[in-house]
């Protein structure tokens, strides 16, 4: 592994005035398209916006969706870690890192996308956010048909497409832990078995070891101007049942039911 980070600007190549001009063109045609497309109030942004069945913020990350599926082309030895936005511990990245990249000897830690609302905008009550949730009109739209739709292509792909709950990761994360290596063709050895680099992983990339680095407690996020540290809250499973209602908690079982009926995914 290298031994030390590149800065980012070692990473592009210049691009000339010709290619920087067709780059601007191409995104206005973009935006072109993005002014007409149906709108609804936001999370982390004024608007968010339907492309092709899912809700995105218009000039956060649409953009760069569409640059994807025009110029991005996938390799069979890609590796992609698929999660909806925020649902996801922050523990459970990085120990895919680590488990990719054994022996431990660099950690990029990335922050998720958080919703952190931007001061500038008008308040969203949960009551709202919780609502807009329910009909699936939250970045990256709804999250039972993003977890629905996983969750069919594992059956269908099962070599391809690793299907993984965290309630499950959190009851079981040795296990699981072996899973995705396996599953990526990188399994523990029965030496990195003996010697605890299993157990290593899972010590540097649990909740807590996470929460307490520096740069996660008093670290700041500029892009949201706010500090890092809200990106955690308690790492537990079921902690959503301390912030909703018993009505919202029914509501999201029916939805839950209604949507997962007769797929064999169970919560």
């Amino acid at each position: 592994m290298a031994e030390a980070l590149i800065t980012a600007a070692k990473c592009f190549v210049p691009k000339s005035k010709e290619e920087e001009e067709d780059i601007e063109r191409i995104y206005n045609s973009y935006r072109n398209i993005i002014a007409t497309l149906p709108r609804n109030r936001g999370w982390a942004t004024q608007h968010l916006c339907q492309y092709q069945g899912f809700w995105f913020q218009p000039m956060v990350g649409l953009e760069g969706i569409m640059w994807m599926q025009q110029h991005f082309i996938s390799r069979p030895t890609d590796v992609y870690l698929i999660s909806s936005p925020k649902s996801v511990s922050m523990s459970v990245f990085p120990s895919w890192i680590l488990t990719f990249s054994r022996p431990l000897r660099l950690l990029i830690l990335k922050f998720f996308h958080h919703h952190v609302k931007p001061k500038d905008l008008p308040p969203l009550s949960l009551e709202d956010a919780f609502e807009m949730f329910c009909e699936g009109i939250s970045p990256c739209g709804s999250y039972w048909d993003h977890v629905l739709g996983y969750w069919k292509a594992s059956l269908e792909f099962p070599s391809k497409i690793l299907f993984l709950k965290y309630e499950d990761m959190k009851e079981e994360p040795l296990l699981n832990i072996k899973r995705v290596a396996e599953f990526v063709g990188r399994p523990f050895s029965l030496e990195e078995e003996e010697n605890g680099t299993v157990q290593e992983i899972l010590k540097l990339c649990s909740f807590e070891k996470m929460k307490n680095l520096e740069v996660n407690k008093n670290g700041f996020y500029r892009v949201r101007n706010t500090k890092n540290d809200v990106f955690f809250r308690e790492g537990k499973v079921g902690d959503w049942e301390n912030h909703l209602t018993n009505e919202m908690a029914e509501r999201l079982d029916e939805i839950a039911k209604q949507k997962f009926h007769g797929s064999g995914l169970m919560f």
